[in-house]
């Protein structure tokens, strides 16, 4: 099993870079005819080489876990199927995230509790804490980002849709039938995502 890490706090959607790499890798491009592409073209807007290496290495990080199918769709599918699998690479290379969506999320939709609370958050957080020295020594700076990268990933996802009051009403990602079926054999989390169940 992974090992509990902070780092996902400075993932982002990366939506457009995700495309950019799938496209480039889709023309064939080797790693390094890609990195090179990505230097020249400046396809990511950063400011330096070493931040374009990062992000294309984030980027690789997520995007591996993408058979054929999966590239495909989110390159030519629907803007729900680009935003859940966005968030399945985030899950599938986070864990800590991923039990948060596993153990409360799943959780509170299958007991018919269609909303997450900042208290579910909290206690997630605080039980993690008893189980892992890892999660215990987290400064009170890394907790917080990390539950603002949690939900901001869920949030923009279309998973949670905020209620106010510190509520987040969860709803089952929509992706085409197709996807949908091919996820139902071959990637059971990414169909759980659109059953919540």
């Amino acid at each position: 099993m992974k090992q509990y890490a902070a780092g996902f706090t400075g993932a982002g959607l990366f939506r457009q870079e995700i495309r950019e790499v799938l496209r480039l890798q889709g023309e064939g491009l080797s790693h390094k005819e890609l990195l090179e592409y990505l230097i020249v073209h400046n396809s990511f807007h950063l400011q330096s080489e070493s931040g374009i290496k990062e992000r294309l290495q984030k980027v690789n990080q997520r995007i591996k876990t993408f058979d054929q199918v999966l590239s495909s769709n989110y390159l030519n599918g629907t803007r729900y199927d680009e935003n859940a699998l966005i968030l399945y690479s985030y899950l599938v290379t986070y864990r800590f995230p991923y039990e948060f969506f596993i153990e409360c999320v799943l959780y509170n939709y299958q007991d018919d509790k269609n909303v997450i609370r900042v208290s579910d958050l909290d206690y997630f957080f605080e039980r993690k804490e008893s189980e892992s020295d890892e999660v215990k020594y987290w400064t009170p700076q890394t907790k917080k980002r990390m539950r603002q990268s949690i939900t901001m990933f869920f949030r923009e996802c279309g998973l949670f849709a905020e209620n106010g009051n510190g509520e987040y009403q969860l709803n089952p990602l929509h992706i085409n039938s197709e996807l949908r079926q091919y996820a139902e054999g071959k990637y059971p989390l990414l169909y759980k995502m659109t059953i919540l169940r």
